[in-house]
């Protein structure tokens, strides 16, 4: 049975697939990107994917926006494909964290002792989760953001690049961390905090 890799998304997607080509291009016998359009019905994304009877389709979110996120999921249960984590070999990952399904951990980021990295989240470069953390399901952690011991954040979190989450916090669901965003102080769900304007208003889920 021929195996396939397949990588949802476009600019997020490329990074995703170099790994994947890099780490795992013996185990599979094709690795792609494949665009998901927000605006296409299910039919037609399944209809563009061109899937073959009989084979071991995996797949891993490569896509930042939370939503989004969450409907490529479901979109994948339909087709019954498998989610696939990539690790690459410059990561450190300690033996007693925990990596849910579908996740990317980058080149030379760290998950650190006791941690949980949620199903479908991406650790990118040069970022790290500190001891004892848990990360819920879609969060995006982008490169160089730094994730403190003991802190705790929601479903769909993105923390944008060179951003700091300080110990013990806690993050609500679906709240944005600016990029170079130092964040002392619990967050409630649906909020954007920014270094240029401290925490705003509710967000749209």
């Amino acid at each position: 049975m021929k195996r396939r890799l397949i990588i949802f998304g476009e600019k997020t997607a490329v990074e995703i697939l170099a790994v994947a080509e890099e780490v795992y291009g013996s185990d599979f016998d094709r690795i792609e990107c494949c665009y998901f359009s927000p605006e296409a019905t299910f039919e037609a994304q399944g209809s563009a994917l061109k899937l073959v009877a009989g084979e071991d389709a995996s797949y891993i979110i490569g896509v930042i926006e939370w939503s989004l996120r969450n409907r490529i999921e479901h979109f994948a249960a339909q087709f019954q494909l498998r989610p696939f984590s990539i690790v690459h070999p410059s990561a450190y990952v300690a033996r007693s964290a925990i990596i849910g399904a579908g996740c990317f951990l980058a080149p030379q980021c760290v998950v650190a002792v006791n941690a949980t990295v949620g199903d479908h989240c991406l650790v990118h470069f040069h970022s790290s989760i500190g001891h004892q953390a848990v990360m819920g399901r879609h969060c995006a952690i982008l490169p160089g953001a730094r994730i403190s011991g003991e802190v705790r954040l929601g479903d769909g979190v993105l923390v944008g690049s060179n951003a700091f989450v300080f110990q013990k916090t806690n993050i609500g669901d679906r709240v944005q961390i600016d990029a170079l965003t130092y964040v002392k102080e619990d967050v409630p769900a649906n909020r954007t905090v920014s270094v240029r304007r401290g925490v705003s208003g509710e967000r749209k889920a």
